[in-house]
């Protein structure tokens, strides 16, 4: 059970079935769909029993098309759900960043290249990554 829902949880396999699902759509849309079996017979001779037995000339609505998209409906969802919990913490709480070099690894690293105390030097700051839409708590800690 938990190595299916690993191999679900895999993006991986969503890229797999979303390559086999639009290979096959293309073939579905070169092939006419829905037409008699006269006209597949005239149109591809031989290769038309084969055509048919796959059910190619109908194949959006065929069983086995029909499975990919539910395999990769599930492989979204399952997807979705293994990733959701951490993504919504990690969104909405965040953790508190206090060491140095926690700071200087973020997208948002630049020099104020200013000779500013600590005062001045915190609002530059505190304005900057507001004005980045960036969410502040600050803690003041006692030594």
């Amino acid at each position: 059970m938990k190595s299916l829902l690993k191999l679900f949880s895999s993006v991986k396999l969503a890229i797999v079935l979303l390559i086999i699902i639009t290979s096959t759509s293309l073939i579905g849309t070169l092939i006419p769909q829905q037409r008699s079996p006269s006209e597949y017979a005239a149109q591809f001779g031989q290769l038309a029993n084969l055509l048919n037995r796959f059910q190619i000339t109908d194949l959006y609505h065929s069983l086995w098309f029909l499975a990919l998209l539910f395999l990769f409906a599930l492989n979204i969802l399952i997807c979705t759900l293994t990733r959701f919990p951490a993504k919504f913490r990690k969104a909405f709480q965040p953790k508190l960043i206090k060491d140095k070099k926690n700071i200087l690894v973020l997208k948002i690293k630049d020099s104020l290249g200013k000779n500013w105390g600590l005062a001045k030097t915190k609002e530059e700051l505190k304005r900057e990554l507001s004005s980045r839409h960036y969410r502040l708590k600050e803690e003041v800690e006692e030594n």
